[in-house]
């Protein structure tokens, strides 16, 4: 794991400084991008609410193979809608969606879990890649450290808004599929 030289002496409203000179190397020497995608997991959010322990858990976790995402488990799109990752939430969100759709009829309506559980295997690869993507393009951009830290800073983060549509979106369909079989159900009844 790494480890942020001067994590324990911000206050709760600074962000952390994750240019390349504050990353300390410990028994897992960080790679030259670690503050880099320090930035990029953080985001632009609010600085009190950056947790360098749990910043570095998941560069951890970005970097082995396999990793778990107990989030995907149970938030699938949602949870990857959260973190800016909106091509393959779309892509989960619509594998969840086809399972329910195969297995309901069928009485396997859980199977929907199926594509999430295959998902919490694949978040911190496909996070690490949209990461390396974004930090690719940055640099094509410029050379300026701190530019780039501000580029991935707005690539990357959080988006509360977006974690909400996709929990109406979510919600919704599911609602709307759940009542159409039912009515089915009762018409063949």
């Amino acid at each position: 794991m790494l480890i942020l030289r001067e994590a324990k002496h911000k206050m709760p409203d600074q962000k952390l400084d994750v240019s390349p000179s504050t990353m300390l190397p410990n028994t897992n020497a960080p790679s030259e991008n670690d503050a880099f995608l320090c930035a990029f997991i953080e985001g632009t959010g609010n600085a009190s609410v950056v947790h360098p322990e749990k910043t570095a858990n998941m560069i951890l976790k970005m970097s082995q193979s396999p990793s778990f995402s107990i989030f995907t488990l149970f938030f699938g799109p949602i949870y990857w809608a959260y973190r800016k990752c909106y091509a393959p939430a779309a892509l989960l969100f619509c594998a969840c969606i086809g399972a329910f759709i195969i297995g309901a009829p069928l009485g396997f309506g859980s199977i929907c879990q199926a594509p999430m559980l295959v998902a919490s295997f694949m978040f911190y690869p496909i996070y690490h890649k949209q990461a390396t993507d974004a930090l690719a393009q940055a640099r094509m951009q410029t050379s300026n450290e701190s530019e780039i830290c501000a580029t991935m800073r707005q690539c990357g983060g959080t988006s509360n808004l977006a974690a909400l549509i996709a929990t109406v979106i979510y919600l919704t369909c599911f609602t709307f599929l759940v009542a159409v079989m039912t009515a089915a159900i009762i018409n063949h009844a």
